[in-house]
């Protein structure tokens, strides 16, 4: 079974830099090999993505380092709201899985 990570992310002032959080996603005890992720943040379950982060564009896979998701330092300049966000891997053998969600607050 793989680890389920759900994590409030410090909040952080709009428009301001964000420093960047790793997420260690693992099934039975070892690293999961992923082929892809995709971060979404929503202010709400049903409303479409404010801000999608993926590979090489705001989010980083190290080959080097199975099952570790890194959200990369950057610059977070949209609404101030709390949103709802959740990172989709897709696994090396074409699996698809939400394994790590929470919230993260954009505040003025």
């Amino acid at each position: 079974m793989a680890q389920y990570i759900t994590k409030v992310i410090d909040s952080i002032i709009k428009g301001t830099t964000f420093e960047g959080i790793s997420f260690l996603i693992t099934k039975n005890g070892l690293p999961l090999s992923i082929e892809s992720a995709k971060m979404e943040l929503k202010f709400s379950e049903n409303a479409p993505a404010t801000l999608t982060l993926i590979n090489g564009d705001g989010l980083t896979l190290d080959e080097l380092s199975p099952g570790l998701v890194v959200v990369d330092k950057q610059i977070i300049d949209i609404d101030a709201l709390n949103y709802l966000y959740e990172i989709e891997t897709t696994t090396t053998e074409g699996d698809v899985y939400v394994y790590i969600k929470g919230t993260w607050e954009i505040i003025n």
